[in-house]
């Protein structure tokens, strides 16, 4: 909100809530600057490719990427399975990495910004969430990475609410 009430335009992506993303949208408009919601599964790389077009299209192009999207769940670890495993690294880290990659030549064309949401679930260890704080401390490391891999042209940060 802060972002549309200082004028930008304002993209959001949604998988399965599209009513509420559509009137969050109604409530950015409001502010003034153009907003637009899409729907995007980020573990999937046609469907990111497909997004970010659309939100460069309609938008003119991308000056801020925020990945905000990622799953959370308590799973004892002796009870974890391979599909709670592999689901939340791809949304919690192959998502980020997929959107980060596909918006590239925008944000490179407006020397943009990413802000990937981390958790302090990747900095300290959690009994019972092994792969959520194993796939946000991959997420903090990939951060670094890309803030070495693509300065100066980017600025790529984490921030770990809580």
């Amino acid at each position: 909100m802060a972002a549309a009430r200082n004028g930008a335009d304002v993209a959001i992506t949604y998988l399965e809530s599209e009513r509420a993303a559509r009137a969050l949208v109604g409530e950015l408009a409001g502010l003034g600057g153009a907003a637009l919601a899409v729907r995007c599964d980020i573990t999937d790389e046609m469907s990111v490719r497909e997004m970010v077009k659309e939100v460069a299209g309609q938008l003119g192009g991308i000056d801020v990427l925020v990945n905000n999207a990622a799953n959370y769940e308590t799973a004892k670890f002796e009870k974890l399975t391979i599909a709670q495993w592999d689901a939340i690294f791809a949304s919690n880290t192959r998502g980020p990495f997929l959107v980060s990659r596909e918006a590239l030549p925008y944000l490179r064309k407006r020397k943009g910004r990413i802000i990937n949401m981390g958790s302090l679930g990747g900095l300290r260890p959690w009994a019972t969430h092994a792969h959520y704080c194993s796939s946000k401390a991959a997420l903090h490391m990939l951060t670094k990475v890309m803030a070495k891999a693509l300065a100066p042209d980017i600025t790529v940060n984490i921030v770990a609410p809580g």
